[in-house]
């Protein structure tokens, strides 16, 4: 917070970037983004020395998230991982926006499920959670084929290869590895899985090639920035990769 003030009053920085930065500094959180995505939080009692470490002497790029009006930070322990929740619709082949969920790594399992589904709306029996990245989240034809626990009914396979253990209710969070910025994708299971048609798949094709190669060229463009040393971005970041609002 130390040039807040003079940042919130620079007319240049706004008319540039289009910001305008809250009254209160606690609503500004610093992390990296890797090509459109939010990775690691950096927490308040972190300096930059500690921070620019990770780039191993490159160029470090520091990006400010300006959390939505009456939200205040919570990474506030290293046994806290916020990741990105995502629902994906099987009866429409459609992947909903994402939005930071807290994980705590001393959680049980079943209660980390538990509160998934509350957000969600869904009875917790009726829950299924898979791992993506953003290739994958994006690749909407690959989604049923993901890891999910439980599977779809008709991937099933027999109870001594099945990967249902891994959810174990009684298990910690921190046994799943979940890392800052990680997707996770759910579904609800009494949804069922869209027959898709051939100009389904074709037009689901077109539409992601489209919006990959908007992706490629922002990153490109990115890229061929000539900064020196360290470069703090003030900006509000995409936490879903296609749009600056927080989902809460």
């Amino acid at each position: 917070t130390k040039h807040f003030q003079e940042l919130q009053s620079n007319d240049a920085t706004k008319r540039k970037d289009n910001i305008t930065l809250p009254a209160d500094p606690t609503r500004l959180r610093m992390r990296d983004v890797y090509t459109t995505r939010a990775y690691t939080i950096f927490m308040d009692n972190k300096t930059l020395k500690e921070v620019t470490k990770r780039y191993y002497g490159f160029n470090a790029d520091l990006f400010v998230q300006v959390l939505p009006e009456g939200c205040t930070e919570t990474k506030t322990s290293e046994d806290t991982v916020v990741i990105l929740l995502s629902q994906f619709h099987p009866d429409k082949y459609e992947v909903g926006p994402c939005w930071e969920f807290d994980a705590y790594k001393d959680e049980k399992l079943g209660e980390f499920k538990d509160r998934i589904a509350k957000l969600a709306g869904i009875p917790t029996s009726n829950l299924s959670l898979a791992s993506a990245d953003s290739f994958e989240r994006g690749r909407k034809l690959g989604i049923p084929g993901l890891k999910w626990i439980p599977r779809f009914e008709k991937e099933k396979k027999p109870k001594q290869n099945n990967q249902e253990s891994h959810y174990d209710t009684n298990r910690l969070v921190r046994s799943i590895n979940l890392s800052e910025g990680d997707i996770l994708l759910y579904r609800d299971t009494e949804v069922p899985l869209k027959k898709l048609t051939e100009n389904d798949i074709k037009k689901i094709k077109d539409d992601e090639e489209k919006i990959g190669q908007a992706k490629m060229r922002a990153q490109s463009n990115r890229d061929r920035r000539k900064e020196e040393g360290l470069d703090i971005k003030i900006a509000q970041i995409s936490i879903d990769g296609d749009t600056d609002k927080k989902k809460v």
